[in-house]
């Protein structure tokens, strides 16, 4: 029984692969000029994309690059740039954003500048006008301070004060900008291409204000698979951004706060049947041995289910992790703040404020090593 079952889902998983729906990206050089390869990507994190194409390419016939990708089925539009290449491997072009998904597209682009010429044909055309003409004004100035800026970041100015002056401009346009996007989902609550840029915005940062921009939006928007990535990492960001304090988390009568070192702690996030934590945990302990009296806290928090408590203990013997072992049964407390992913770490200094997340056993002690001496 158990081989039909298996050799049913086999050929159910095979039919689902081969029935995937293609559409055709064609783009044409308006300067007849460009002949080498025409790259083709997201311009979105891969988490994105599920089972839609990331990353092709196409040469040349008769000026004409085409690419045949999958077709986005979920009536949500992705984001895709064209990579123009100046020099291999070296240098390239990335053009406008443009949106794709379950309709052919013909792409006019100028090579020497990537921009890309829209018409009426290409999918959210209208949204894209709008936002365009609504931002041209910040996007102007920012531009205009951005080269400033980055000329004398360049050319490693020693003019300290101008560059003062420059990101505290900076700072102002976007604050300006952070208002205008949230004017702008009040106002265009469908806009696909307002969610698009405020995913590139908030990358790795995040501000109560982006919270609201998304909230304003339309469950269209909102209440998708896409939406919901983005929220989920948005909540994350809340809590676990670089150099904000460590969230209060509370375990079995415990805070995790109340157990910090003099110096430095490392919080490590794991279960005892994971492979790549427990391949970690060796290298871990010999970091600990070494500078537990310098200062240096390790505080291991597991996620692992009732039925495997047994297990943990036997971990924890196993490997002799002397530090502070908390259980987080089932991971209850560890999913509110949304950490699904193992291990995830962080290193906080003797305040509670994250210094890094995600840091290797190598990081770590090159870490340690330099600031615990």
């Amino acid at each position: 029984m158990k081989k039909l079952v298996l050799y049913f889902l086999f050929n159910f998983s095979f039919l689902v692969v081969f029935c995937q729906k293609t559409i055709t990206i064609s783009s044409v050089d308006e300067t007849d000029r460009y002949s080498k390869t025409l790259l083709l990507s997201a311009a979105c994190d891969q988490k994105f994309m599920e089972n839609y194409t990331f990353r092709n390419s196409s040469t040349a016939i008769n000026n004409e690059f085409s690419f045949t990708i999958n077709s986005i089925e979920d009536d949500f539009p992705r984001p895709y740039k064209l990579g123009i290449v100046v020099q291999e491997n070296v240098e390239y072009i990335n053009s406008n954003i443009f949106y794709v998904q379950n309709t052919n597209q013909k792409i006019t682009f100028d090579a020497t500048n990537g921009r890309i010429h829209f018409s009426k044909d290409n999918l959210l055309y209208d949204d894209i006008q709008n936002f365009n003409h609504f931002f041209a004004d910040i996007y102007s100035k920012k531009g205009t301070v951005s080269q400033k800026y980055y000329k004398l970041i360049i050319n490693r100015s020693q003019d300290i004060d101008s560059l003062k002056l420059l990101e505290q401009s900076l700072s102002k346009i976007d604050s300006i900008e952070n208002d205008l996007y949230l004017q702008y989902a009040i106002e265009n609550p469908k806009s696909y291409v307002l969610f698009w840029n405020l995913v590139s915005k908030t990358y790795n940062r995040y501000k109560p204000i982006y919270q609201q921009i998304f909230e304003n939006l339309d469950d269209s928007v909102t209440k998708t698979n896409i939406g919901e990535i983005f929220r989920n990492d948005l909540i994350y960001l809340k809590y676990f951004e670089k150099n904000i304090p460590f969230p209060s988390i509370e375990i079995d009568n415990i805070n995790i706060l109340d157990s910090l070192g003099g110096k430095y702690t490392f919080i490590d996030f794991w279960f005892s049947y994971c492979q790549p934590c427990l391949i970690e945990m060796p290298k871990h302990k010999t970091i600990y041995d070494k500078y537990k009296s310098k200062g240096f806290e390790y505080i291991g928090i597991s996620t692992d289910g009732t039925q495997d408590i047994e297990n943990w203990k036997k971990v924890i013997q196993k490997y002799d992790l002397t530090w502070k072992n908390i259980l987080d049964e089932n991971g209850v407390e560890s999913k509110k703040y949304l950490i699904n992913k193992f291990p995830t770490t962080f290193l906080l200094d003797s305040g509670g404020k994250i210094i890094k997340k995600d840091i290797s056993p190598e990081e770590l002690e090159k870490f340690l090593e330099e600031n615990l001496k």
